[in-house]
């Protein structure tokens, strides 16, 4: 489960998370946001408070779809910005 849903979910905001890790607001933003990923001492933390919910595979996987979508809509540009060929 991401993060986020996870605060959704239980009515929680982020000020309730970054109060029980101890790390700045922007931080916990870059995380939700998957920018970033977590320390692995924080990725423990995360799955502790969460009770198990959001593990660090989570962080994992929604970095990984970030950077496809990054790299699909960079293709798209590309590809809009070719001369068209005639056939």
């Amino acid at each position: 489960m991401r993060l986020e849903e996870f605060l959704r979910k239980n009515g929680l905001n982020y000020s309730w998370l970054v109060k029980r890790l101890r790390v700045n607001d922007e931080t916990a933003r870059r995380w939700i946001r998957g920018e970033h990923m977590p320390s692995p001492a924080l990725c423990e933390k995360i799955r502790r408070l969460t009770g198990g919910e959001v593990t660090a595979n989570d962080f994992v996987w929604q970095i990984l779809r970030r950077q496809k979508r990054a790299q699909r809509e960079a293709a798209e540009q590309l590809v809009e910005q070719l001369p068209e060929v005639a056939e």
